[in-house]
């Protein structure tokens, strides 16, 4: 049996290939925020350092307002 294309309209596709890993929300903030990799060793540094979530780590050490991480 084929489905017509209204039949597969609200069909569910993954957004990652299978057997591919999905990215983590630290790199979507990342890219969202077009961060450099510098910027992502020193914000990861600066979590490790305090418990912060990468965002605030990004806000605290200037790469990111507090409203473009809200936004993103």
């Amino acid at each position: 049996m084929r489905l017509r294309s209204s039949e597969t309209a609200n069909v569910v596709r993954p957004a990652v290939a299978p057997g591919a890993e999905a990215p983590s929300q630290r790199q979507l903030l990342g890219k969202l925020l077009s961060l450099s990799p510098e910027a992502h060793r020193q914000i990861e540094h600066r979590q490790a350092e305090t418990g912060l979530l990468f965002g605030e780590a990004a806000v605290q050490l200037g790469f990111a307002t507090e409203e473009q991480v809200r936004r993103a």
